[in-house]
């Protein structure tokens, strides 16, 4: 397998930039999930590391070569789309085993290397069937057989399972990571969805308007975020921003107030005078069962059972609020009702740059 190395990478059409000026290390054996909204540059940034697309500016390398202008086919990687991208007159098999056939394999080690891959997707049974015989699950994994057999130095997945239903993107998603673990293989996967992004990724790389927005661990991302944008964009549902404003002695508006002992903050007197209080779901409890320092008072509007849990959605003030609570909890909650919740963990940021200045 292979590093990747990304230094200033650009792209640019006409006046329009999509990916502007990203470095990125990716090590050996690495999974890395590029992740943002729609527009962000991901899935631009993985076709120009492909080859598909050619950068305005910038070098990428894999394994240390250059491989800028490279053709896709000379740079030892191996891409799997969105939409299979199968050869519907072709079985199984001969899908699986195309890349070898290119590269004129020896027929008995072509037939090791295809009967290896089927064994290990669960493909073995299928390898007579055409491609509309088969579910989109399986579809899918045939794809990545075609993939594997190759035995790429980098693998990258363009949003693979955006195609599939709910419970087939979980399953397919425990399947890549199984995946990844037995191959210990270099991969870089773009997705718009977090959720994939937190339950795969050894590394996310968050973009925002062709930048990096924040990069690190999923709970680096999700306890620390550097920005608003990155702490609204990475849990489900968002985190909760409230305005407040800095008095000498807490952090106030006219429904909250988080009392300056309880933020464990090293310098009170540098904080920006407006912030905004940024606090998830979870970190939420009603206030007569929790022991937390910090209180807020919210109207409730109604209350979302989902079985295990119950999700709180009320308003404080002008400030839309979710608080994820215990389904007995959701229960004693009755739409229009007033109640006080409860909470110690979250984020301060700059109300006007979004930059983070605190975690407690």
């Amino acid at each position: 397998m292979a590093s990747i190395e990304l230094s200033s990478v650009t792209k640019r059409y006409g006046e329009t930039t999509i990916v502007d000026g990203i470095s990125l290390s990716i090590a050996d054996g690495e999974l890395v999930v590029l992740v943002g909204p729609s527009g962000c540059g991901k899935s631009t940034l993985l076709r120009m590391v492909a080859g598909l697309l050619a950068p305005t500016a910038g070098r990428i390398s894999i394994g240390g070569r250059d491989v800028t202008q490279l053709e896709p086919g000379d740079r030892d990687i191996a891409m799997v789309f969105q939409s299979y991208a199968l050869y519907p007159h072709m079985s199984v098999r001969d899908n699986i085993a195309f890349p070898l056939k290119v590269r004129r394999v020896r027929p008995a080690e072509l037939d090791e290397r295809v009967r290896r891959v089927a064994d290990m997707l669960g493909l073995a049974h299928l390898l007579d069937r055409r491609p509309r015989d088969l579910s989109g699950g399986q579809r899918q994994r045939v794809a990545m057989g075609r993939a594997i057999v190759r035995e790429p130095k980098v693998f990258l997945f363009d949003e693979p399972l955006s195609n599939l239903d709910a419970a087939l993107r979980t399953r397919m998603r425990a399947e890549i990571a199984e995946l990844h673990a037995r191959l210990k293989a270099t991969m870089i996967y773009v997705t718009h969805d977090q959720h994939e992004a937190m339950t795969l990724a050894d590394r996310i790389v968050l973009l925002n308007h062709g930048h990096i927005e924040q990069q690190g661990t999923p709970l680096d991302l999700y306890r620390r975020p550097r920005t608003r944008f990155a702490g609204e964009f990475m849990g489900s549902p968002p985190m909760n921003f409230l305005s407040v404003a800095r008095q000498p002695d807490a952090l106030m508006s006219p429904h909250l107030r988080v009392a300056r002992g309880g933020l464990r903050i090293d310098d009170w007197d540098v904080l920006p005078e407006e912030l905004v209080l940024g606090v998830r779901p979870e970190a939420l409890r009603l206030a007569e069962h929790s022991s937390a320092p910090h209180r807020l008072d919210v109207q409730v509007a109604w209350v979302e059972r989902t079985g295990s849990d119950s999700y709180v959605h009320a308003r404080a003030g002008e400030s839309s609020v979710v608080a994820r609570v215990t389904a007995s909890d959701g229960e004693r909650v009755a739409a229009g009702s007033t109640v006080t919740l409860a909470f110690d963990n979250m984020s301060v940021f700059d109300r006007d740059s979004g930059l983070a200045v605190a975690h407690c």
